[in-house]
């Protein structure tokens, strides 16, 4: 689960990937047994663990290869949109893999672990198992991170921790959790933590670890009475977690401030989508990052040559006041300016068009207008009218405005 430093960007770009545990030759003796050779590989998957499978790989290449028919921020909504509603996101986005690694692994521990559970559980318990894992393990990496995750691993985890907690009572699970395996889950889990403290990899450590936890404390309630008490708390604890990851976290940063990061995500959605008013909105908020001018400067140009007032007004007052040379343009900002203020003649929009006046040194013009643009104020003090009165004294003394 992973993104920028911009708000508008956080909500689609905060995810990180949950790093999945490498392939090992299946110790499953389930996996690793004969059968006939008219039997299909499919009819050897129990259907939950089937089910899982379909889902995770059908979801990898319709985002892959058709990401309008289901949109990553509506099976992996980012905490913003998490926390304005889109809960399922704590659901779904385990189900979710960008990357044909991170699918294949997933999928090939899914696969030997479920053909191992789902027929000692039953089809109703293993399910439920899958779905709370899930929202345990995407709960946890919300909770710790601030940021939701995508993929199936902590469920993975949560799979294994089960089988782990019951080796001793269960000769088909001890052949599956051997002191080989164990080393490289375990092994594993730890590298992805070193890598990501190193900032080489980000992986979501919290939805491995929360979800061994969780998969490891089901297997003792169940199976070792006198460690009930202690596994009940502890799963009560993950529940609570996993709840207040979707309504309360006032701890976290982007959770104090998720109005904003939704706002602006939705207004990256719809400039995606073509929306002129959004264009404009977040071509104004980009071209104050260097990273991302360029892609602003575009935003703004397709809002303005769209016919929206409000791209028009912002990309004339980048043309007109910019402090990098080489994005002024007198011509270009007078006339965007002039035909924002001519369809929405206001005090904001008429001080842009004295900006332009003055950047292309018509200093009659530009006086002229920062003027109406006072008389056009609202009364009473307010942000506008002081940055007005200074850009009217610039004006004045025939400078150039300059932000």
């Amino acid at each position: 689960m992973s993104d920028p430093e911009f708000p508008e960007a956080v909500p689609s770009a905060q995810r990180v990937s949950v790093g999945d545990p490498p392939l090992l030759p299946s110790p499953n003796p389930v996996a690793t047994a004969r059968v006939p050779a008219t039997t299909s590989v499919i009819s050897k998957v129990p259907p939950v663990t089937l089910a899982v499978l379909v889902i995770c790989t059908t979801l990898f290449l319709l985002l892959n290869y058709a990401p309008t028919v289901v949109p990553i921020d509506v099976v992996a909504p980012s905490g913003p949109r998490l926390w304005h509603g889109a809960v399922w996101g704590l659901l779904t986005s385990a189900f979710v893999h960008l990357q044909v690694w991170h699918v294949g692994f997933n999928m090939w521990w899914t696969r030997d672990l479920g053909r191992l559970m789902e027929p000692k559980l039953g089809r109703t318990r293993f399910a439920a198992f899958i779905v709370t894992s899930a929202l345990v393990s995407s709960g946890w990496q919300l909770l710790v991170s601030g940021a939701t995750g995508i993929g199936f691993s902590g469920v993975v985890y949560a799979l294994f921790g089960f089988v782990a907690s019951r080796r001793s009572r269960d000769p088909e699970y001890a052949g599956f959790a051997t002191p080989r395996t164990t080393r490289w889950m375990l092994g594993w889990l730890v590298l992805c933590i070193v890598l990501t403290v190193a900032k080489v990899w980000t992986v979501g450590n919290a939805a491995h670890v929360s979800g061994l936890v969780f998969g490891w404390l089901v297997g003792v309630y169940g199976a070792t009475p006198r460690w009930k008490l202690v596994a009940r708390s502890v799963l009560a604890l993950l529940g609570l977690g996993t709840i207040l990851s979707a309504v309360y976290m006032p701890w976290s940063e982007a959770w104090r401030v998720r109005k904003i990061l939704f706002y602006y995500g939705d207004v990256a959605a719809r400039a995606a989508a073509g929306d002129a008013q959004a264009q404009g909105e977040a071509g104004a908020l980009y071209v104050h990052y260097a990273e991302r001018r360029e892609e602003g400067i575009a935003l703004l140009q397709r809002s303005a040559e769209a016919g929206n007032p409000f791209g028009m007004n912002n990309l004339a007052w980048l043309r007109a006041t910019s402090m990098d040379a080489s994005l002024r343009s007198a011509d270009d900002a007078v006339h965007w300016a002039t035909l924002a203020e001519a369809r929405e003649p206001s005090a904001s929009y008429t001080d842009t068009l004295a900006a332009a006046y003055a950047e292309a040194q018509r200093w009659d013009e530009a006086l002229a207008t920062e003027k109406k643009a006072m008389e056009r104020l609202p009364p009473g003090p307010s942000e506008l009218r002081t940055s007005t009165e200074r850009h009217l004294a610039l004006i004045e003394n025939h400078q150039a405005i300059r932000e």
